[in-house]
């Protein structure tokens, strides 16, 4: 094994982390002062005497900044953490202070405006740098000072709409009888579900809180009653919470008119993919018109569904209107009786194990990109170069351009410890150094990344969704690997934060294909021989051993449901993103201050669903939780260019724009890898044209991607290319339309609605019984 030309980043000690960034503040202040003192006149300044000495200590430093940057998240224990994170804080009162000082950006200023002309990764540089100068100018321009007034005011309003959030405590209590059908082990409210009302009205029934038991019994409740009392009551509540909501909208709109823009969602737009708002328009009304004509199809076989429970014919089921309360159950039972897979399905899981599918996963990276990742053991190099014993480091090399080109280093951190978060699936890349050449000193630097993961120790499985975080974080990983910087300070800052989500989303492809799930997955009973002895023991009456690879009619489901679940998640964000759309492109002021909101999102959510939402539009604001049905489905995260950040969402930007690489990138999986996976040119030219170059300078970066595309982008491709997804539907509505058409009126309850029929609407309907 080849030794890289340099050590991973060191660990510090938790007493070392002041001395540490006292060094690093040091260093800055002393060169900046020379700057300051030995480049006079004005004119005299040049990118040789000003920039390059600034970029060279920021260059120098990045890797200790990166190292307590990341131990604010990961250091070992709880000291470690809180030195990290004063240190961070005291480099951050250092950094306002230092684009505080008028004699620095003077001479910024003097290097642009000399007639030598700038290469545009300098020009790069500089405009960062002038851009934090301006915020933190004293005194502020007094346009600028109008719009930090807004921006504090949106500030407080959006603390305010976070709190009335937290208030909501409505619900519903509801009888035994009531709840039939909605699994016990299905949270309903914050308390147990073993507590039962004692006084009153309530004595004996369970409360079904709207903030956490909606979703539960929309799916599952069979009564069509219980079903509608929750759905209405839960589009009710938050009404205090709705003028709030839209204050903070309106204050949006003003502080981008005041900082020059036309708008809010021109300010979001800046350094992003979309050229222009209008084109953004463009592009959600093409991604509706490949969606919408396959959710319509979505309906019809909710309705024929209906149908059955309610034994009417095809036709007559066709005809009646499905109750926006019946949708989601209807769409549950279909994914029950056609066996598809949710994110978190056991099906996969005892394939999917972090022991044999991480690596498996490396490896196909590694045969793709003509890379390999060599593991650095503890016993390499002093320990204090690892971050805790469970964070596995390796050296990753090219062998595309070089048999021992260094690459860099990728930590991965793949288990919970104290200091990450209990619940939930923690997933997110740390860059801790990038990779550049310091112009002083010519000595190469190595880029350093961190994945991180929130796995169970006592499970380690990765499962189907956590294939698909580890694919999407391995993409940002290998983008700062490949990346090649001059300026540590611009990697990635200025590359639009839906640019940098392209090759993430590539790599979910990569990774959710049929043929690659066979290759990475392998039951865990395999791995050796306690492991096939302990599957043994746990099912003694298994006549022969599992599968050793998943199963071709289980990949095949894992598609269906992947490609059902990404139509039916898009859906619901699409009606996100085009609301958000609506609210932050107001031609004026005025119209925004004029708009009904809970008015647009309800006609936006007729138009998208086909589904009648009269009896909610007069009292409804579901507006105000778009963020639950964005987080909906579990590859439904790409539908479109959220570039205008909704307040209601509580989710940053970059969470948001995370889903607008999707659309992107399935159009270049689609167009350059689906029918050749392993293609090792067009996986190199692929990292030539938008993994390596840095960016900086790049105005265009529409024109960068649709230059390796070789034709403009179709945002359509995100539907269209989903395998199967339009012979599945057509299927499904065959199916239950020919059992419909089997069905007499006439029959035994159990016989003709099957189990979990509702007795109960059909009575209501008139039908008779026999």
């Amino acid at each position: 094994m080849a030794t890289p030309p340099h050590p991973p980043q060191r660990v510090f000690d938790t007493d070392e982390i002041p001395q540490v960034m006292a060094g690093i503040i040091n260093k800055f202040d002393a060169t900046l002062d020379t700057i300051s003192t030995t480049v006079q006149p004005l004119s005299a300044a040049t990118d040789n005497n000003t920039v390059r000495p600034w970029s060279d200590i920021e260059n120098e430093v990045d890797g200790d900044l990166g190292m307590i940057r990341t131990l604010r998240r990961e250091g070992p224990n709880q000291a470690t953490r809180r030195a990290a994170e004063a240190a961070w804080s005291a480099y951050g009162t250092a950094w306002n202070a230092w684009h505080k000082r008028p004699d620095l950006f003077a001479l910024l200023k003097a290097v642009v405006s000399s007639d030598h002309p700038l290469p545009p990764k300098t020009q790069t540089w500089i405009d960062l740098h002038l851009a934090a100068q301006k915020t933190r100018q004293e005194p502020l321009p007094a346009d600028h000072t109008v719009a930090q007034n807004l921006d504090a005011q949106i500030a407080t309003l959006r603390g305010a709409y976070s709190a009335a959030l937290k208030s909501e405590s409505g619900g519903i209590w509801f009888t035994a009888d009531e709840l039939l059908g909605v699994p016990e082990t299905a949270p309903l409210s914050t308390q147990p579900r073993s507590a039962r009302g004692t006084d009153g009205p309530n004595a004996g029934k369970t409360f079904a809180s709207f903030a956490v038991g909606d979703e539960a019994i929309l799916q599952e409740a069979r009564s069509a009653d219980t079903r509608q009392r929750m759905y209405v009551g839960a589009h009710a509540k938050l009404a205090h919470a709705a003028p709030t909501f839209k204050a903070v909208v309106v204050q949006h709109d003003a502080a981008a008119r005041a900082r020059g823009y036309a708008n809010h969602s021109a300010r979001q737009l800046a350094n992003q993919i979309a050229p222009s708002t209008a084109w953004v328009a463009t592009f959600l009304a093409q991604l509706k018109h490949a969606l919408v004509p396959r959710g319509r199809v979505l309906l019809d076989i909710c309705r024929l569904r209906r149908g059955v429970d309610l034994r009417l014919t095809p036709d007559e089921a066709l005809a009646e209107p499905l109750p926006p309360w019946d949708y989601a159950y209807y769409r549950e039972r279909l994914c029950e009786e056609y066996g598809l897979l949710d994110h978190d399905s056991s099906c996969l899981a005892p394939y999917l194990s972090v022991e044999h599918t991480v690596p498996a996963m490396l490896s196909v990276v590694g045969e793709l990109f003509a890379v390999r990742f060599d593991r650095v053991t503890p016993e390499t190099w002093d320990p204090r170069l690892t971050l805790r014993e469970d964070v596995d480091v390796f050296a990753v090399w090219d062998e595309g351009v070089g048999e021992n080109t260094f690459l860099g280093y990728l930590y991965l951190d793949l288990f919970w410890h104290d200091g990450k978060t209990k619940t939930g699936m923690v997933a997110y890349t740390r860059p801790i150094c990038v990779g550049h050449t310091a112009t002083a000193s010519g000595v190469r630097k190595y880029p350093s990344v961190c994945l991180v993961l929130n796995l169970a120790p006592t499970n380690p499985v990765l499962g189907f969704h956590g294939v698909r975080i580890f694919a999407h974080e391995l993409g940002h990983c290998m983008h700062v690997l490949f990346q090649q910087v001059t300026h540590a300070i611009t990697s990635g800052r200025h590359l639009g934060s839906d640019y940098v989500e392209i090759p993430s989303h590539v790599f979910e492809h990569i990774f959710l294909r049929q043929d690659t799930l066979k290759k990475i997955g392998r039951h865990r009973a395999y791995l050796d021989a306690d492991a096939m002895r302990a599957w043994t023991a746990a099912h003694p009456d298994a006549t022969c051993p599992p599968p050793e690879h998943i199963p071709d009619g289980l990949l095949q489901t894992t598609a269906d449901s992947l490609a059902f679940l990404t139509l039916y998640g898009n859906l619901g964000s699409l009606g996100g993103a085009m609301l958000d759309h609506a609210l932050h492109t107001p031609a004026t002021h005025a119209a925004i201050e004029a708009v009904d909101v809970a008015a647009a999102w309800y006609a936006i959510e007729e138009e998208l669903k086909g589904l009648d939402l009269s009896a909610v539009k007069p009292i409804g604001h579901q507006y105000l939780l778009v963020h639950t049905v964005v987080h909906e489905a579990f590859a439904g995260r790409g539908y479109s260019h959220i570039l205008f950040v909704l307040p209601s969402l509580p989710v940053s930007k970059k969470e948001l724009t995370e889903r607008s690489g999707r659309a992107i990138a399935a159009d270049i999986f689609a167009a350059r890898f689906a029918h050749d996976l392993h293609s090792p040119g067009e996986w190199a030219r692929f990292r030539a044209a938008l993994l390596q170059d840095d960016g900086c300078g790049a105005v265009d970066l529409l024109a960068r991607v649709e230059g390796y595309l070789g034709r403009a982008f179709n945002p359509r491709t995100l539907v269209e290319c989903l395998d199967g997804l339009d012979a599945f539907l057509a299927r499904a509505r065959r199916d239950y339309a020919a059992r419909l058409g089997a069905v007499e009126v006439k029959g035994a309850v159990q016989g003709l609605m099957g189990e979990g029929g509702d007795e109960e609407e059909v009575q209501k309907r008139g039908c008779r019984i026999s």
